[in-house]
This record gives structure tokens, sequence and C-alpha cells, in this order.
């Protein structure tokens, strides 16, 4: 008897992701209604074919909104005698008009979309870059020491890296042996041909001439730019934190269903008081805020042993 083995976190991109967030955590009993895209979708044209049950049959109506992968679409009508080719407003609510292949499901009237859950959890990886949090990605770049020089220019890290934690040197063979240089000094937006990226390192203790020294710094959290992008290596987290984004981004697309409820201007929610009351809707995400901070404590003092010079911070 063979079995399918669950992804790895190496094998996770941002559509299970997105998945997880909607499937698992806001809808986990609930499903939306879908049609299917009969053929391939140009990006930014007028019109779209779809199929499946229920797509001439009032499935899609007038003003209702379609997302597609990343793209949502706003219904403004139909074709003239045939109601499976709906005209749309492509790029509407802020997402980008792309291509889209037939055979992917169109989502009607989500409850949530691609585009908001993934826009989302870039808003989570970057709260769990705060130092608050202190959940970042560790890179790590080889500067040639100099021993005519003190300054350096930390070009090989990104530009937003927060602060360097780590710098060793190598020694030639045959000992094997990286020393930590501890007396240093980072510079920011130094406005110099010397230092072309605008970050500087001032070293204050020698190392070895001719050969590398290794500065690690952290920096925040990367950022998704395509569903099918890979986790672990785009954003850079650990392996054992993957599960943090979607239940970040879960309770921040609750946050503002609570707030459409209480306008007084019309009532959105056909839902009794007395089945959900005020703060209802906020008090069934509490659980999941709880467990997201004791996951978000536990991955960041892991890094914090792993990387004894961070506890200063």
């Amino acid at each position: 008897m063979s079995f399918t083995l669950l992804p790895t976190a190496a094998d996770l991109t941002l559509q299970d992701l997105v998945n997880t967030t909607i499937y698992r955590y806001l809808t986990p009993s609930q499903r939306d209604i879908a049609v299917i895209l009969a053929a391939d979708y140009t990006a930014g044209a007028p019109t779209m074919s779809v199929s499946g049950v229920g797509a001439s049959a009032g499935a899609v109506a007038l003003g209702a909104t379609l997302s597609i992968d990343l793209e949502t679409f706003y219904v403004e009508g139909f074709t003239a005698g045939s109601p499976t080719t709906v005209n749309v407003v492509p790029g509407f609510a802020g997402t980008t008009e792309a291509n889209h292949t037939a055979s992917t499901l169109v989502w009607v009237d989500p409850k949530f979309t691609a585009f908001q859950v993934a826009t989302t959890i870039n808003d989570d990886l970057s709260d769990l870059s705060s130092m608050d949090n202190g959940i970042f990605q560790y890179i790590t770049t080889p500067i040639t020491y100099n021993p005519t020089y003190m300054g350096y220019d930390l070009g090989g890290l990104p530009s937003n890296f927060i602060d360097v934690v780590e710098i060793r040197y190598m020694i030639p063979t045959p000992t094997h042996n990286f020393p930590l240089l501890t007396n240093f000094k980072v510079m920011r937006n130094i406005v110099n041909p010397i230092f072309p990226s605008g970050n500087g390192l001032v070293i204050y203790e020698d190392a070895y001439p001719g050969m590398p020294m290794y500065v690690t710094a952290i920096c925040p959290l990367g950022q998704f730019e395509q569903l099918e992008d890979p986790v672990v290596s785009t954003t850079g987290l650990p392996a054992t934190a993957v599960d943090l984004p979607p239940m970040g981004a879960a309770v921040r697309l609750v946050e503002p269903r609570e707030i459409k409820r209480n306008f007084i201007e019309s009532q959105p929610d056909p839902r009794k008081a007395a089945e959900t009351p005020p703060g209802a809707v906020m008090n069934s995400m509490r659980a999941l805020a709880m467990r997201r901070q004791s996951r978000i404590d536990a991955v960041a003092d892991d890094l914090r042993r792993q990387w004894p010079n961070l506890r200063s911070y």
C-alpha cells in the first residue's frame, strides 16, 4: 500500500498559503460558487467566456465580482445571445490585469479573493519582521579583508537590512577556523562613492589579509509577487514557521468585517443580533490570534538560540 505524502515546507507556494487561509481558517465548512474559464483570457480584454454548472443559469449576475488567480473583475453585463460570455471590467479593486489560462476556476462573489488574501499575507510578513516579533531572514555576504581599509561597502546585503549581527573571518588551512569579530560599526545613508550602496561597515579589529569576512545581517522577510512563488526561498521564513502567515492573514481579514456590521447607514448583515452579537466576529478569531502569538514567540526563541548575538536586541 502506498500513501501520498503531504507537501514539505520546501514545496509550499503562495497558492498553498492562500488556500490554507481561506479553507482552513476563514471558511472551513463553506464553499464559494465557481464557474470555469472556458477559453484563454488575454489581459485587459473586455469579455471572458465561462462554463460549468450554473454558468448559463444565473451563477454570474450583473454587478458581481469574479476572482481569477490574483485578479478581480467586475461584471457589467452579458453579450447578447450568449449568457456565458461575460462583459467585465478587468483589474478591479486594485488588482493587476493579467493573462489567465482556460479551465482555471473563476470564483463568483467570493467572501475573500486570492488577491485580498495574498496582499494580507505580505502585510503579515512585514509584521513578523518587526523587532517586537523578532522573526527575520538571515543573509550572509562575503567581503575580502584588506588591511589598508577600515570601511567596506555593504552592497551585498539588501538595502533594507536591519542590522549586522555577526562577522566571522576565514583563516587559511589547515586551521579551519573562523574567528569572530565583535568590534565594528554600521553606517547608513552615506552619500559617497566609497560606499556605493549607501551602507558601510567599519571594522576596528584585524582579520586575515586577502581572506573573506562573512557578514551576517538580519533582514525583513521577503514579499510574494506570484502565486507560484515558493514560500521558504522567497520570504526567508524558517521551515518551522510557514504556518504563521495564514494565521496572521486570517485574523487581519476578519477585522474589517466587524467594522462593516457597525455601520449605521444600512444593515448589511442579515443575521439576528441574538445569533451574532456585537464583537462575535472578532471573538471568533481570538483563539487563533492567541495561537499565532504563541507560535511567534516559539519561532523567535528558536532563532535567538541559533544566533546568540541577537539576544542583545
